[in-house]
């Protein structure tokens, strides 16, 4: 169990998509599009990497209207 927990963590931030997000969100919270408009990424894959992120703790989302 503490093996699948370590290659869940670190294959999450072996990824250069979220590397790339995280970065982006060093700045301030951003969603789903503003980081589309700031990287080459599509709105499918920042959502999947998204995702993968917020499973490990790396991101959080807030609701704002209709926004997270």
């Amino acid at each position: 169990m503490v093996k699948e927990s370590y290659n869940r963590f670190f294959g999450t931030l072996s990824n250069n998509n979220r590397l790339m997000i995280i970065n982006l969100l060093r700045n301030g919270p951003k969603n789903v599009t503003q980081i589309c408009d700031e990287s080459s990424l599509n709105q499918t894959t920042a959502s999947h990497n998204l995702k993968r992120l917020k499973s490990c703790g790396f991101v959080f989302n807030e609701r704002k209207g209709k926004e997270r």
